[in-house]
């Protein structure tokens, strides 16, 4: 059966079979956790509204948090997922991506105090966008640290049908195996697809910084041409 390479941290990774192929993950970064003492600082400023820009920067929050009384807002569905599991409410744009989450803030919490929990490696775009217009702190809660896996095997194998990239960091490690293997890649949003094009290496496909959303539109795709 083909399968389609994802490289995501073995945190985030998901076993998947569709119809015409399966998802493998090969993780080329691990994530790390970054001790923060949550209660004293979000109590310190005031914090009213919380925003993740991943599942995982969640799981962390919720886990050692004690006060959890906010406004949550996230990057998309699947991280709002993690915050509805812990029993409040959440919030996620139409435009699941940085832009978008950034509009939604500055929507719903004008004039209240923020925190962005995220990811150290995470990109600027949100702060660009808040900074002068509302107070936020950034709290990056968790880095990737690259693996060193070797991913020839799996990209030169004629059963694989394209790569899977979910961050600008993954894309980074990756570009050599893509450029060597020639194969199709599918970016998982808009960041991502810049950082890869920049390096001249182009997705066949990006999707809406969602991994579901974007292996539905792979499955579409692959499994109208099998």
């Amino acid at each position: 059966m083909k399968y389609v390479l994802s490289v995501r941290p073995e945190k985030k990774a998901k076993t998947i079979t569709t119809d015409c192929f399966r998802v493998i993950n090969v993780p080329v970064t691990d994530l790390k956790s970054i001790d923060i003492d949550y209660d004293d600082i979000l109590s310190e400023n005031n914090v009213e509204c919380i925003a993740f820009t991943s599942s995982y920067g969640a799981h962390l929050f919720f886990i050692k948090a004690r006060n959890k009384a906010f406004r949550y807002f996230g990057i998309g569905k699947t991280t709002c997922e993690e915050v509805e599991k812990n029993g409040f409410r959440c919030e996620y744009p139409e435009s699941m991506d940085s832009e978008g989450l950034a509009n939604l803030l500055l929507s719903r919490c004008a004039g209240r105090r923020i925190a962005l929990i995220r990811s150290k490696s995470a990109n600027e775009i949100v702060n660009e966008r808040l900074k002068d217009k509302v107070f936020f702190l950034d709290l990056r809660n968790y880095e990737a640290v690259p693996t060193g896996a070797d991913l020839a095997q799996y990209l030169q194998s004629d059963d694989c049908a394209g790569i899977i990239v979910t961050s600008s960091m993954e894309a980074k490690i990756v570009l050599p195996y893509i450029r060597a293997s020639g194969k199709p890649v599918y970016s998982i949003g808009e960041v991502t697809t810049e950082t890869l094009e920049s390096a001249g290496i182009h997705p066949l496909m990006s999707g809406r910084s969602d991994f579901m959303d974007l292996v539905k539109k792979i499955k579409e795709y692959l499994c109208s041409i099998s």
